[in-house]
């Protein structure tokens, strides 16, 4: 028997269910089909929380975040691999 590397959702599924026949570890979820149907409905993660939020410029260049509300409301200390501490206030 040769093997076959999955092409489609479907096929992932299936070696997704099959990983683990004994123990039904692993079960798959699709979130959607092929023909457009929507499975699980998802949300725009950007949108929620604009009214309580505001947008941190470049923010997938920082690596850590630190928040001290009780003190600077509405800032936020950031670090980078080049920078210790920038604190940042909206």
């Amino acid at each position: 028997m040769g093997i076959s590397l999955p092409s489609t959702l479907a096929d992932i599924a299936k070696v997704v269910e099959n990983s683990s026949p004994e123990s039904r570890l692993n079960i798959h979820q699709l979130v959607g089909l092929k023909d457009g149907r929507v499975l699980v409905n998802t949300f725009d993660w950007q949108a929620h929380p604009s009214p309580y939020f505001r947008k941190l410029p470049q923010i997938k260049s920082y690596q850590h975040f630190r928040y001290l509300l009780c003190r600077l409301p509405q800032s936020v200390f950031v670090n980078n691999k080049e920078t210790c501490n920038i604190l940042i206030v909206f």
